[in-house]
């Protein structure tokens, strides 16, 4: 889907994660981070561009989880293929 090793992922530092980024997309994340962090977050994204590796931009549905005492930030794409709500 994306053309990226999980290996290649993993590595990413935050930077370079957020450089893969749509530029209007990554404005809408950085927007919706609130002053306070909460001691638990869920959120969900619809239609965020994502830069595969062959440089395509593709379109994903997110959702993320923040647990601050974990310390730990679950996320998860889920690719929008075209089809109503990314069903095949």
């Amino acid at each position: 889907m994306t053309g990226y090793t999980e290996e290649e992922l993993s590595n990413l530092t935050n930077e370079e994660w957020s450089l893969l980024y749509h530029p209007d997309s990554l404005e809408i994340l950085i927007a919706s981070i609130p002053n306070d962090i909460p001691d638990y977050t869920h959120n969900m994204w619809k239609h965020i561009y994502w830069k595969s590796k062959d440089g395509s931009y593709r379109m994903y549905n997110i959702e993320s989880y923040h647990d601050k005492n974990e310390g730990v930030v679950r996320a998860y794409y889920y690719w929008v293929n075209g089809d109503i709500e990314g069903k095949s």
